[in-house]
């Protein structure tokens, strides 16, 4: 089985005060584009709901699509990005197939998305195939991805034909979770970081 790791991030507190709110977008920055190359330009945001993610890598400075299922969220995404200057791509469509080309992005990135696919393994090897070469994988998610835990994603990166699979802890958002610094909709709870690369 790949390696799990711890990966600390930030200095931890309790309290969910003006500095640790402040921080909020660089823990989750570096949780994102930590695992990019230099190379990152374009990436896919997988579930991109609200537009929360894409706008953080927007605002980094990478060209970002993100698709969504949901009109309804779209339109969340849209009207919170319509004074953007250069705002990511928004487009409706399936996560589980994604209407792009192969080897159309950089990095894909995927937000508490893969417990909701019914099919692990086969929307994984359609990410893998729209991913460049050399392209990374970044998917946050809790233990409860699965019923058996994170085991089975590891399994279903592999078996889609990615490498260097990864699981990594994330103690940092679990404290701004707890600190209040969460969706109104998500419960406290130990996440993980899955990582993993289209072979070259």
């Amino acid at each position: 089985m790949p390696p799990l790791t711890a990966s600390p991030l930030l200095s931890a507190s309790p309290l969910m005060d003006p500095a640790r709110e402040r921080a909020v977008p660089s823990t989750w920055a570096e949780v994102w584009t930590q695992p990019f190359d230099e190379a990152t330009r374009t990436v896919l945001d997988v579930g991109t709901g609200s537009g929360k993610v894409a706008l953080l890598l927007t605002n980094l400075g990478y060209e970002v699509t993100g698709i969504e299922p949901s009109g309804r969220l779209l339109d969340q995404a849209r009207r919170k990005l319509s004074d953007h200057p250069h705002p990511p791509e928004l487009r409706q469509g399936d996560i589980d197939a994604p209407p792009f080309a192969p080897d159309s992005f950089d990095a894909l990135v995927a937000r508490y998305e893969l417990w909701t696919l019914p099919d692990l393994t086969s929307a994984l090897t359609v990410w893998r195939a729209q991913l460049r070469p050399g392209g990374v994988l970044v998917a946050v998610d809790g233990p409860g991805t699965t019923s058996d835990g994170i085991g089975p994603v590891l399994a279903a990166l592999e078996l889609a034909g990615f490498e260097q699979v990864r699981a990594e802890l994330l103690p940092d958002i679990l404290e701004l979770d707890l600190a209040g610094a969460r969706a109104p909709d998500h419960s406290p709870g130990q996440q993980y970081r899955f990582t993993a690369r289209r072979p070259r």
